[in-house]
């Protein structure tokens, strides 16, 4: 349902989120390993993540990536795909057809305009610091 970049980018955040209780700047290449991703691409989807306003980065010997804890408490997973995939996870028609609305039904449209509708409402109130606060998530494993 959404792309890998935005996957990635989620798992980066409940990585870095996860990491602020120590107090420290998280860097490139302890994210990577942790998500089992190349350097390369998640130095991009931190680049982006950056210029989205989610994290800060700082160069240098103290450098890295940190995240403010208020901003683990208020960023929402609707947020993070809207920045990433450019649009809300509901946005599309279910059928994929670029036509679809009240006016001009596709033939699922009256059974997934309520689904969609729930789903887009639960992603933009669920935050980061929710999901990390599952019980289940305590020994989290980021890597895909």
């Amino acid at each position: 349902m959404i792309s890998k970049s935005c996957q990635y980018a989620i798992r980066t955040l409940m990585y870095i989120c996860s990491k602020r209780q120590e107090n420290h700047r998280v860097r490139l290449q302890d994210i990577s390993q942790a998500l089992d991703s190349p350097p390369a691409f998640t130095s991009k989807i931190l680049q982006h993540l950056v210029s989205a306003g989610f994290i800060h980065s700082r160069k240098g010997a103290n450098g890295g990536f940190e995240i403010l804890e208020e901003d683990c408490s208020q960023i929402t997973l609707g947020q993070i795909i809207e920045k990433i995939e450019g649009h809300s996870l509901t946005a599309r028609c279910f059928l994929g057809l670029s036509t679809c609305s009240d006016k001009n039904p596709c033939p699922v449209h009256h059974l997934y305009f309520p689904i969609k509708t729930n789903l887009n409402l639960t992603l933009m109130n669920l935050t980061l610091k929710e999901i990390l606060s599952d019980p289940k998530l305590i020994n989290i494993n980021l890597k895909s």
